[in-house]
């Protein structure tokens, strides 16, 4: 397997080229700063579907990460037919002013 390639759990083979768990900790891991985690979600039910947006946050005085997406339930749908749309995963290094 190349560097840098994994493979995703629950389909033999499937490559992942970037694992998003990996991709948010990372500039936490081993450092001595306590992180701090807060997220947000606004749920809207429509009589067809019912949508929500989700943002978490992670971060210390020096690193931040944030996952983003959105997610519809249609009507009637058990909870494991639930879709993700959007997702988008950022990262960024804070420097004191």
């Amino acid at each position: 397997m190349p560097e840098g390639r994994a493979v995703a759990p629950g389909l033999p083979g499937a490559p992942v080229l970037r694992p998003v768990q990996d991709f948010l900790q990372r500039p936490f891991v081993g450092g001595d700063a306590a992180v701090s985690a807060d997220w947000y979600y606004d749920e809207t039910v429509e009589p067809e579907r019912t949508t929500w947006f989700v943002v978490l946050v992670l971060s210390t005085g020096d690193a931040l990460a944030l996952a983003e997406g959105t997610r519809t339930l249609d009507r009637g749908a058990r909870p494991d037919r639930a879709e993700w749309h959007g997702i988008q995963c950022h990262r960024a290094r804070l420097t004191p002013r």
